[in-house]
């Protein structure tokens, strides 16, 4: 169990980190490309929020979906400040709320899963005992 929870909190380091370089780099990693980063934003912010939810407990998770939720707009709107040439896009925000949704109910599936099989769900909760 717990190397389990050790290697989900590696993997959700480094995707956390690989995340907020393609957030903070000075410019967008595919450059012209037009909406592509949009699937980026979905795909990295539902990665990230997935792994980082299967490391906290069921009972806990409503703060911690909250918390996403509210960096999923807070990251956009700092890159617009952060970064001179790069500015605040409501469509990336409306990207990074739909990859926390993702996750999120990811997360619940696979909680939800687990349950009916009577195993261990996301976050190490022991169910169906």
């Amino acid at each position: 169990m717990l190397q389990r929870c050790f290697s989900r909190g590696y993997f959700f380091f480094v995707a956390l980190l690989l995340m907020l370089w393609g957030l903070f780099s000075p410019e967008p990693l595919l450059g012209s490309l037009r909406h592509l980063d949009k699937y980026q934003h979905v795909i990295a912010f539902a990665t990230v929020s997935l792994l980082g939810g299967s490391l906290i407990p069921a009972r806990r998770r409503l703060v911690y979906w909250l918390l996403w939720l509210l960096l999923a707009i807070l990251l956009e709107y700092m890159q617009g400040i952060l970064l001179p040439h790069r500015r605040f896009d409501s469509y990336d925000v409306l990207a990074n709320l739909a990859g926390v949704c993702v996750g999120g109910l990811l997360c619940w599936v696979s909680t939800v899963w687990s349950r009916r099989q009577g195993g261990e769900a996301i976050g190490g909760d022991k169910v169906g005992i």
